[in-house]
């Protein structure tokens, strides 16, 4: 028996000693959530309060001795009583003023005569200025004296929550100027909002030159950003295109660029400066950018131009792209002896415009003559092919035809289809067919 009995008082033991431990542990008291952070806050402005909540979860009331934050920043409130009673809680409200830029850290401490004090809450916020401009500098290197730099972009963010009015966008020199997005009073920017600003340098002297870039407004910071460039005396003596000799596909572009080299040794890019051109618009164009488009296959002369100063390159247009081949029907389904006739559509990427060949003969029906359009796209050779013009001019060509995206081609020889305009009167493709020997073309227009 007293062996039973000493069994029984350790199995006692055994269910007894796991209860008090875990009813120890869970008598702690705790703060939720255990860190705050305030995200971007303007300088010398109070954020929105966020809350912290004390509880006690022991089974005695405790005695909350202090709550303070370690840094000045960030300021606290309470509902707390000085005795907070078993299993109650209590609210602590945060909020954040930014005392200087750039990250603000502290701690909230709690201190309290829980077994587990103090408690603490990790704090976080960044102070921002109420407007910023990004970047704050632009440098611009050397820039020839008397030509006008390509454009440095600033940003100008509105960080507080109210409109900001700008009353001027300034340099105070007049090598480095201007143009912007940015509303100006009476109109305002909307709190949050960005706005840009472009900035062109163009030397008036050799050397460096220095400035300010100055937005006015009505916050209690009105940002700068600083500007320097060089301006390079020496003469312009050569200018080289790139890439040299290219090649693209009609109906795709090709961006250039233009260098200059000067007599310092120094050099440029004059992309957005010089005067550009080709020898044959029929073959490509440029515009002010550098940016050549095709107009039908062949090559031309790319001429960048500077004064008297040139640099050239030879342009070669490719013919159209086979883009993609569809077959139809997709998915056809038909009873075992029978038949199916497939279509293929091949699309082209080209651009639609005058077309300066593409007949070898235009003859009506009556004459007796038909031309049959044989061509091997992708290893595959399509028969008659369906091509739509808008109008021709009569004779060995048309004269500002539209062509459609694509040529809708079967190997089964069906008659060619299409509608046009000759001497004035409309005509359907029972009136005429051509061979397509096609110099594909464009006005710069993607179809």
């Amino acid at each position: 028996m007293k062996f039973a009995n000493i069994r029984q008082g350790v199995l006692a033991l055994a269910c007894i000693v796991p209860l008090c431990l875990v009813s120890a542990f869970g008598q702690t008291v705790t703060v939720s959530p255990t860190a705050l952070s305030f995200g971007n806050q303007v300088l010398g402005t109070s954020s929105p309060v966020k809350k912290v909540t004390l509880k006690n979860g022991q089974t005695t009331a405790i005695t909350i001795g202090s709550i303070i934050s370690s840094l000045a920043d960030f300021t606290r409130s309470s509902s707390c009583p000085t005795t907070l009673a078993a299993g109650s809680n209590c609210t602590i409200s945060v909020s954040f003023t930014p005392a200087a830029l750039g990250l603000r850290t502290a701690t909230l401490t709690i201190t309290d005569s829980g077994s587990n004090s103090p408690q603490t809450v990790a704090l976080s916020g960044t102070g921002v200025a109420a407007v910023t401009a990004t970047p704050s500098s632009l440098s611009f290197g050397n820039q020839a004296v008397g030509l006008k730099s390509p454009a440095a972009t600033v940003t100008v963010t509105n960080n507080q929550a109210k409109n900001l009015s700008i009353s001027s966008i300034t340099t105070n020199l007049p090598d480095y100027t201007i143009s912007t997005t940015c509303p100006l009073k009476p109109k305002t920017l909307s709190g949050g909002a960005s706005c840009t600003i472009s900035v062109f340098f163009t030397p008036a002297a050799s050397g460096t030159r220095a400035a300010t870039l100055t937005i006015s407004d009505n916050a209690s910071v009105s940002p700068t950003v600083s500007l320097t460039g060089t301006g390079a005396s020496g003469a312009l003596l050569s200018i080289a295109v790139t890439p040299a000799n290219p090649s693209f596909a009609l109906g795709t572009t090709q961006q250039l660029k233009a260098t200059g080299t000067y007599s310092d040794g120094s050099t440029q890019d004059l992309t957005n400066t010089v005067t550009w051109d080709t020898t044959d618009h029929t073959i490509a164009m440029v515009n002010a950018q550098g940016l050549a488009t095709s107009v039908a296959a062949g090559s031309t002369t790319v001429t960048a131009a500077s004064g008297s100063i040139r640099g050239t390159t030879t342009l070669t247009v490719t013919p159209a792209t086979l883009v993609s081949i569809a077959v139809t029907p997709a998915i056809p389904s038909d009873p075992l002896g029978t038949t199916q006739q497939f279509t293929a559509t091949g699309t082209f990427r080209h651009n639609h415009g005058r077309y300066h060949q593409q007949c070898d003969e235009l003859t009506r029906i009556g004459d007796n003559r038909r031309h049959r359009i044989n061509e091997d796209i992708g290893g595959l050779r399509f028969n008659y092919c369906q091509h739509n013009v808008d109008s021709y001019r009569g004779g060995a060509g048309f004269d500002r035809g539209n062509s459609r995206d694509s040529l809708n081609c079967t190997g089964h020889n069906p008659a060619i289809h299409g509608y046009g305009y000759l001497h004035g009167q409309q005509h359907t493709g029972s009136d005429f067919d051509c061979n397509l020997g096609i110099r594909r073309d464009l006005d710069g227009n993607n179809q």
